[in-house]
């Protein structure tokens, strides 16, 4: 759109383009004033740029106006003076380029971008943007607020300052092969030193001449500790906190395949508490109940390496699992726990062994091959146990199992 205005803002010339935008015929314009054309409120807006080019300084300037037709433009104006051979400002052109397609085009850009952060700002998950050298571009709230930074602090930073590499190098956040899609399971680092458990997927985004990746990290704390809870729960015995039997099981099948390919010595224990039903009887089950928890804290000083592992096998039986441990080794942990549970003083009056709660024991020791098996330690264990309560109760009997031979 072109226009010329003279010194007293009268209008000299409009091109077809500038009469279209206003709606005017060419003999409704000229002469007309500027404040005619444009209303009182809007040239109060351009009067600044008006007096300006009359001055003799170009001007330059966004505007939004009302079309003819009642919709919005967009439009850059120019306002170029035209100075005579005197230094006099004769009047000024007016170049306006309508840029109401690009102004829109941005305006939807703008309110996508809005709406974007506005979703990333939302979200608890962490989001990082990072270039190809790992070089950090962006980050949301929910991941200031997980790793304990400001965003000034963490653009231009490596991601490693909140992902360090990992021990074992098992992490491969930085392996362009591992880029998309995988979820890793790492070690996150605040701001103030702590450590936390996260996990971090990672996607790659096309654009021109760069590469830009985009970290999502979740912290799983709680999922974590939910998950060691539950599996604490699942091997450990409800009462007494010690293994379970399904614990036991598992480790005493570990460490005797272990131990036939070291053919270093295993001794198992089988402890079995003294007339329990009697006690039962006479101070009630709520009374057993915590006899047999102070039981098993005495086992679990008794034994002290943590190889070991003291479990309950069930009802007033317990168990230890004593790896790398020869007969002798394995006499003296069991006398240490009778020794432990004498110490607890626990009173039973119906006891023909003895006025305080007392344990029989059975030990096995086994140089373990492959012609073996877990149950024929046990058995033997069992055996002696057996025995040690038809010799009066309050015993401990141990056997060696030797090598089987082969076939």
């Amino acid at each position: 759109m072109i226009a010329y205005w003279d010194s007293k803002m009268r209008c000299c010339y409009a091109n077809h383009a500038y009469l279209d935008w206003f709606g005017l015929a060419p003999e409704a314009i000229m002469g007309m004033h500027m404040t005619e054309l444009l209303g009182e409120r809007l040239f109060k807006l351009n009067e600044p740029y008006i007096r300006g080019a009359l001055s003799g300084k170009p001007q330059r300037f966004e505007r939004t106006l009302t079309k003819a037709d009642g919709s919005t433009g967009y439009t850059v104006a120019n306002y170029v003076p035209d100075v005579d051979e005197t230094a006099c400002v004769a009047g000024f052109s007016v170049l306006v380029s309508d840029v109401t397609p690009l102004k829109l085009a941005e305006l939807q850009t703008e309110k996508a971008q809005a709406r974007l952060r506005a979703v990333l700002d939302s979200v608890v998950d962490g989001i990082i943007t990072f270039d190809g050298s790992m070089t950090i571009s962006s980050i949301n709230p929910a991941g200031m607020q997980m790793f304990g930074y400001q965003a000034d602090q963490l653009l231009g930073q490596s991601v490693r300052l909140l992902i360090p590499k990992q021990d074992g190098g098992a992490d491969r956040i930085d392996d362009d092969a591992v880029k998309l899609s995988e979820v890793q399971t790492l070690t996150g680092l605040r701001s103030d030193g702590h450590r936390f458990p996260l996990e971090l997927r990672i996607a790659s985004v096309d654009t021109p001449g760069e590469s830009l990746y985009v970290g999502v990290v979740r912290d799983i704390t709680l999922q974590q500790q939910i998950h060691d809870r539950l599996t604490l729960f699942a091997l450990q015995d409800g009462l007494t906190g010690l293994a379970n039997r399904r614990h036991f099981d598992d480790v005493l099948a570990h460490e005797f395949n272990t131990h036939v390919r070291s053919g270093a010595a295993l001794s198992l224990i089988l402890i079995d508490v003294d007339l329990f039903k009697q006690f039962n009887d006479r101070y009630g089950h709520f009374a057993g109940d915590e006899c047999l928890r102070q039981i098993a804290g005495a086992i679990a000083r008794a034994i002290t390496r943590t190889t070991d592992l003291a479990a309950r096998y069930g009802g007033e039986e317990f168990a230890c699992i004593l790896p790398m441990t020869d007969r002798a080794g394995a006499i003296l942990i069991a006398h240490h726990i009778q020794d432990e549970v004498r110490a607890l003083g626990i009173a039973h009056e119906s006891s023909t062994v003895a006025p305080h709660v007392t344990v029989s024991i059975g030990v096995a020791t086994a140089t373990c091959s492959s012609a073996m098996s877990t149950e024929s330690v046990i058995k033997l264990a069992d055996a002696q146990l057996y025995a040690a309560k038809l010799n009066g109760r309050n015993q401990c009997l141990a056997a060696q199992l030797a090598p089987a031979a082969p076939g």
